[in-house]
């Protein structure tokens, strides 16, 4: 699911395998995404104030999936350098293959690989 668009109807397993699709989108877009509190179900909207883009996603009636319900994905902040989306937790996830292969790689590299992935996607 890495490199998939979000799409309305989308269904994941749970809100936390919702969050981080979206959070994976975010980190390669650069845009810079806050989660601001909703009892229904999970706003993910762009932190700098007047940006358009937005998703929410919930529980289908049944409660067996949890689905992108809407969204915008008109993103009119330029590009974050230092995206905060881009934690230890993120890198550990998304490089764990990496790290099994090797598991003595190098910091340097690792910086280089993430930085060329993250500014390679548009």
């Amino acid at each position: 699911m890495d490199n998939l668009k979000p799409q309305l109807g989308m269904e994941f397993e749970s809100p936390a395998q919702y969050r981080q699709f979206i959070r994976n989108y975010g980190c390669m877009k650069g845009y810079d995404l806050e989660w601001p509190k909703n009892k229904g179900g999970i706003i993910i909207t762009c932190k700098t104030k007047g940006c358009p883009l937005r998703a929410y996603g919930s529980w289908n009636t049944d409660k067996s999936k949890f689905v992108l319900k809407s969204q915008k994905l008109v993103y009119n902040c330029g590009r974050v350098l230092e995206n905060k989306q881009v934690t230890s937790h993120w890198i550990v996830k998304k490089y764990l293959e990496l790290f099994r292969d090797d598991p003595t790689v190098k910091v340097k590299v690792l910086r280089a690989m993430i930085k060329r992935d993250i500014s390679a996607e548009d």
